[in-house]
């Protein structure tokens, strides 16, 4: 028969529960960090003809998910004057990101998260990480 003996464990689960309080605090200020350097990322990408869709870039509010905790959108916002024409830039993000039949498809949304997926980790972490 062989016996084993953990002493200090309670003090460990302790450490662990009040260091999982202080991430769960931190999550809607990481989101907002991470949505802050995916628009960065998206601004460097867009692609600029008058250069309205690059300054309309926004961040949505934080929203907490029971799926995935916090989460923050960005996303094209507002609209444009063109003549007596109004356009929304969410659609002409929409149109240039997929195309359409008299135009093909200039990403600009999707290879700025991917190519920038480390800042927006290492914004995200930033947060959760400090002291």
């Amino acid at each position: 028969m062989a016996r084993f003996e953990v002493n200090g464990i309670d003090e460990l689960i302790r450490g662990f529960e009040e260091h999982g309080k202080d991430m769960s605090e931190r999550l809607p200020e990481a989101a907002l960090a991470g949505a802050k350097a995916a628009v960065s990322e998206m601004e460097k990408r867009v692609p600029v003809r008058t250069g309205g869709l690059k300054g309309h870039i926004k961040i949505g509010d934080v929203q907490r998910s029971v799926a995935d905790g916090c989460y923050a959108e960005v996303f094209p916002s507002g609209t444009k004057k063109n003549g007596r024409k109004r356009e929304r830039y969410e659609t002409i993000g929409y149109v240039l990101e997929y195309g359409r039949s008299n135009m093909p498809a200039r990403p600009w949304m999707r290879p700025a998260v991917e190519e920038g997926a480390d800042a927006i980790g290492e914004a995200m972490a930033e947060v959760l990480t400090k002291e």
